[in-house]
């Protein structure tokens, strides 16, 4: 019994993800076989799929770092009138896995920062910003941290981090009981902490086979993307409304694998315990960071964020409220502005 609670607890978290980290769309955005991909053999002879959006003439370049599950057409619910206003160039990536990008099954935080180099070097580009959403966030983090000599800042949207950063009891203030009740049963005993544990490694483990990787994609991710207006934010629904065609674009795109390995590999590698503490930042870099969120978020908890500024408190912090997981930057050009111009205003590098 306790293995079949575990598998509906990664069931629900899959389709938590899944039912808000599935598109950032504006009018302006072209259907994605209008977006020309791009490829980047990198050294190990993988494929690193990318796209671009603004002018490439433009002084500031921007690599965006998708959600989860999502893909590197995430980015059009960027304007490129702000884009070209502002002078930034944005590439955004596939991550190893999505889309067109060949799977990396040893990635790490930190080996992710590889490809971003390799695809910066590739675009002749020593010194970028980046802008990192919900899934992609720890990644973000990891650019900023381990690559301090060349990101001039970075911008989070509704970041994911560590589970255990938010207490059973801030996880169910949340609306978000299944992460509370795990929390509670892990703190009741070492037993059950170790039971727990136990099966998370067991469920994993079979995820990243070829025979679970293809069984929960069929019996899991599918069934949430195709419910995921269920979970929403009413400010994420509303957006989404207005541009009703995006809805089955960014995601299945990122999806083309048909792959739960993928999606496992994020949740433990984004929300599990990371290799670096985001306090060992040191503050003059933690200037450059701008870290955004929405109360009405019901992907990520908007808590995350103040965790995130407790440990670097150099960091630019801002609560929208109910702000949802994206609608307020993709659908309200004001805040996408001024989030996109304080990354030049408080410019490192």
């Amino acid at each position: 019994m306790g293995f079949l609670k575990l598998v509906g607890a990664a069931g629900a978290l899959i389709s938590l993800l899944a039912a808000v980290w599935t598109v950032r769309v504006l009018n302006t955005a072209p259907l994605a076989s209008q977006i020309p991909a791009k490829h980047l053999t990198l050294a190990d002879g993988r494929n690193l799929c990318y796209h671009s959006q603004g002018n490439p003439s433009n002084p500031h370049l921007i690599i965006y770092i998708h959600g989860t599950p999502s893909s590197r057409l995430e980015s059009v619910g960027t304007s490129e009138e702000v884009l070209n206003e502002l002078g930034f160039y944005m590439v955004s990536m596939d991550k190893p896995g999505y889309g067109q990008s060949h799977p990396d099954v040893s990635r790490t935080l930190k080996s992710f920062t590889d490809d971003v180099v390799a695809l910066t070097d590739h675009l002749g580009v020593s010194k970028f910003f980046v802008v990192a959403s919900s899934g992609g966030g720890p990644y973000g983090w990891a650019c900023i941290k381990y690559l301090p000599d060349r990101v001039r800042g970075l911008l989070t949207i509704s970041a994911a981090g560590p589970v255990d950063k938010l207490s059973a009891e801030e996880w169910a203030a949340t609306g978000q009981p299944g992460f509370a009740m795990v929390k509670r049963l892990e703190a009741s005993s070492a037993l059950a902490a170790g039971a727990i544990r136990a099966m998370k490694t067991g469920l994993y483990r079979f995820a990243s086979t070829d025979l679970g990787s293809k069984l929960l994609y069929h019996l899991v991710v599918k069934a949430a993307v195709a419910n995921n207006h269920r979970s929403m934010a009413d400010a994420d629904e509303k957006c989404l409304q207005r541009f009703p065609e995006y809805r089955a674009v960014v995601v299945p795109e990122g999806l083309i694998q048909e792959s739960a390995a993928v999606l496992a590999l994020d949740i433990v590698l984004g929300m599990g315990t990371w290799p670096f503490n985001v306090s060992s930042i040191p503050p003059e870099v933690g200037a450059s960071v701008h870290i955004w969120h929405g109360t009405g978020d019901k992907a990520v908890p908007y808590l995350q964020a103040h965790k995130f500024h407790d440990m670097l408190p150099s960091a630019h912090l801002h609560i929208v409220p109910d702000g949802g997981h994206f609608a307020y930057y993709v659908c309200n050009l004001v805040n996408q502005r001024k989030a996109l111009s304080d990354l030049l205003k408080y410019a490192r590098l």
